[in-house]
């Protein structure tokens, strides 16, 4: 395989799961294939510090376009109205692009093989040139209503999907029933996330002999902030909680009145690059998420040596594994079971201390990065072949998983 590109509209300007995923992917193609492309929206001034390192670092053809994002004013507005309800703040990310169609015609005509990486970027599959082969990555397990209404439109140019962990590959067959969807379990690369001593400097006052207990995630009810900042607070005296990630619009003043309580530390986003350091500094990991497909950041903490307590929802405990030995997951909601978790591992250090060695060995044995990669390659490989595909009517998935 000698040309690819990957298009992620959110992928130069946004922090998330799927910006990190396409971003580590990128990385790590480079070493695998020729000439890697990055089609993302935004301008330059607008770029995250990763992306701009990313760019820095590589090899890389890149193209952008200008795109409308979801935090803008707009986006806001759109989120609050009645239409709201059918095209999401995310949605005119991938509407932004399809204004620019051109521009991206013209940079990927030349390539072999394009992987989009959200529902409705595969509406620009149809205006792009027929033998540049087309994957939809799916990395959430609940497509937008307006591609419920026109995934069959869609998959008929698409060469590929995939999802990206058993549970959304099935609640996507819900949706697509007669697709072949590929599971492709996201990675991560188990020599950067490693347990080892944290220089990390939170810039906050706290009490070291507490426990350090934090999250990597955009705040907002969706990731269930709201309920770990009200546990941090009714166990002032017991656990420091450090948030590291911006605050969602309608969750900002929320999170800056708990955040006044005194073990309470919102840090704001963290580069990628001081992501690792801060695993090491928690002793705990938390992602109280309500829902989830498959949530990179557990499997980054799980590989820095983190012990992880979880909800049980969508794809975590594909990620923890069988009877829970690899962390410990509770029902969402259940900020009671959250605090039980969070006074057991400071109670008993040997709990802790053997999540921490669990959580490690199972990324290290299912969900290195080397593994992703190549699976990935694998599908690339099989898709440019034309042995894999979106073969409607079979209704059956064919999964590359563990």
């Amino acid at each position: 395989m000698k040309s690819l590109t990957l298009f992620s509209a959110s992928m130069g300007c946004q922090y998330g799961g799927t910006e990190t995923y396409v971003q580590t992917l990128a990385r790590q193609l480079l070493g695998e294939i020729a000439d890697v492309r990055l089609v993302t929206g935004g301008k330059q001034n607008q770029y995250t510090e990763d992306y701009n390192e990313l760019l820095r670092t590589g090899n890389f053809h890149s193209c952008c376009f200008p795109m409308l994002d979801r935090h803008s004013l707009l986006g806001r507005m759109l989120s609050r109205s009645r239409l709201g309800t059918k095209i999401g703040p995310t949605d005119i990310e991938s509407f932004s692009a399809l204004a620019s169609w051109r521009k991206i015609k013209g940079f990927v005509t030349d390539t072999q093989l394009l992987e989009a990486h959200y529902p409705l970027d595969g509406l620009l599959f149809p205006l792009l040139p027929r033998e540049v082969k087309k994957i939809l990555h799916f990395h959430g397990a609940w497509p937008p209503p307006l591609f419920r209404k026109l995934w069959k439109y869609i998959l008929r140019h698409t060469d590929c999907c995939i999802a990206c962990s058993s549970y959304a590959r099935d609640e996507l067959l819900k949706v697509m029933p007669s697709a072949t969807i590929e599971v492709v379990y996201n990675g991560v690369d188990v020599d950067k996330f490693s347990p080892g001593h944290s220089s990390f400097n939170p810039a906050c006052t706290y009490d070291p002999g507490h426990l350090k207990v934090g999250t990597v995630a955009r705040l907002s009810h969706d990731k269930g902030s709201d309920l770990l900042c009200r546990v941090a607070g009714e166990l002032r005296g017991e656990v420091e909680l450090f948030l590291a990630g911006p605050a969602d619009s309608g969750f900002s003043g929320e999170l800056k009145k708990m955040a006044d309580a005194p073990n309470i530390h919102h840090l704001g986003p963290i580069p990628h690059s001081s992501i690792p350091d801060f695993y090491r500094f928690l002793d705990c990991f938390v992602l109280p998420s309500r829902f989830e497909a498959f949530p990179l950041t557990i499997l980054e903490a799980m590989a820095s040596g983190c012990a992880v307590i979880a909800t049980r929802v969508g794809g975590i405990p594909e990620m923890i594994g069988v009877e829970d030995k690899a962390g410990l997951l509770f029902s969402v909601g259940d900020t009671e079971a959250l605090k039980a978790h969070l006074r057991l591992l400071r109670a008993d250090h040997n709990i802790c201390h053997h999540l921490r060695e669990q959580g490690r060995a199972r990324v290290v044995g299912n969900f290195s990065l080397q593994r992703t990669v190549a699976m990935a390659l694998a599908i690339y490989q099989q898709t440019l072949a034309g042995s894999s595909g979106i073969r409607l009517g079979q209704g059956k998935p064919s999964v590359h998983n563990k």
